[in-house]
């Protein structure tokens, strides 16, 4: 899922992501996160602080970051 902590959207709906992980992970249903924000630290902060577990991909260098991000780019995704 491509994410971004700016989105009001993605804070309202993250309880029931959650919960949707926990019962999938008696599956094969994976989740993967794509994070499209600009600050690594701030992401970092709000994926501790909401206790966010599936694997992120976050880009570190600040050309690849935000909407610039290769996966972005790649899906045709744009703010």
């Amino acid at each position: 899922m491509f994410w971004t902590s700016a989105s009001p959207t993605f804070a309202q709906d993250l309880e029931a992501l959650q919960k949707l992980q926990r019962r999938a992970a008696k599956t094969s249903l994976k989740f993967l996160g794509v994070c499209v924000d600009g600050d690594v630290v701030q992401v970092k902060s709000f994926i501790a602080e909401r206790k966010i577990t599936w694997p992120q991909i976050l880009f570190t260098e600040p050309a690849q970051q935000g909407w610039n991000s290769p996966i972005a780019t790649y899906y045709g995704l744009i703010e």
